[in-house]
C-alpha cells in the first residue's frame, strides 16, 4: 500500500510472508525530503547579483 500524509510524507507498507519460519511480516517505509517553497526568501543578494 502507498499513501501520503496531509504534510506531504509518502508512506510505504509491504507484507511480506517468510516461507521459512512460516511467519507474515510487515515493513512500513517513510520517504520525505526539503522542499524550498519560497526562493526569494532564501538569502539575499550580494554585489551586484540580480534575483
Amino acid at each position: 500500500m502507498r499513501g501520503a500524509t496531509d504534510q506531504g510524507l509518502e508512506l510505504v507498507m509491504q507484507k511480506f510472508y517468510d516461507i521459512n519460519t512460516a511467519v507474515t511480516k510487515y515493513r512500513l517505509d517513510t520517504f520525505f525530503g526539503v522542499v524550498n517553497k519560497q526562493p526569494e526568501m532564501s538569502g539575499i543578494p550580494l554585489f551586484n547579483q540580480v534575483p
